[in-house]
């Protein structure tokens, strides 16, 4: 599971195995990580794909060389990137000051954000980085929202979305 939970923090590009060894089990002897890792992908593999004839490429997991990931033309969907992609186009559509597609684009996103990213591992630095990526993505969403709610009279609407902000970050400014 972690392992799959790795590619997906890390899509868009490969991890070195080396690399996959050091964060997933960073107190283990090499060989002992090396035999996990082993273990771990045949798991993954075997639960994406339990048909897949043995030693054949997987559709879903990329391999070049040492280097392993998601196969970005696998046709996977994530809600994160869903969320990133429409709070981006939202939060570029506000800056040209086209509301209307702003809000709708935005309050899309909003309602894909569930929460922190791999809450589950609130304490493991390799998904950290992505985590705070995208919370402060979906501040900013919520922000846009709230200004554009005060600058229309839209009061109850407002405070709703701050109050949204400041469960998610009391400290937002």
């Amino acid at each position: 599971r972690q392992l799959l939970q790795l590619f997906i923090t890390h899509r868009g590009r490969l991890l070195q195995r080396e690399q996959i060894l050091d964060l997933l089990w960073p107190e283990a002897d090499p060989e002992t990580a090396q035999r996990d890792f082993r273990v771990a992908l045949n798991a993954l593999l075997s639960a994406l794909e339990p048909d897949r004839p043995a030693r054949a490429d997987s559709f879903y997991i990329l391999r070049e060389g040492q280097a392993y990931g998601l196969n970005p033309h696998s046709g996977y969907w994530l809600d994160a990137d869903e969320f990133e992609r429409l709070a981006a186009e939202g939060l570029a559509l506000g800056e040209r000051r086209q509301e209307g597609p702003a809000r709708e684009a935005l309050n899309q996103a909003v309602e894909l954000y569930q929460g922190e990213f791999l809450a589950e591992l609130r304490y493991v630095d390799w998904c950290s980085e992505e985590r705070e990526r995208l919370q402060v993505l979906y501040l900013r969403a919520l922000e846009w929202l709230a200004q554009d709610a005060a600058r229309h009279g839209w009061y109850e609407q407002c405070v709703r979305l701050s109050e949204r902000i400041l469960a998610c970050d009391p400290c937002w400014e």
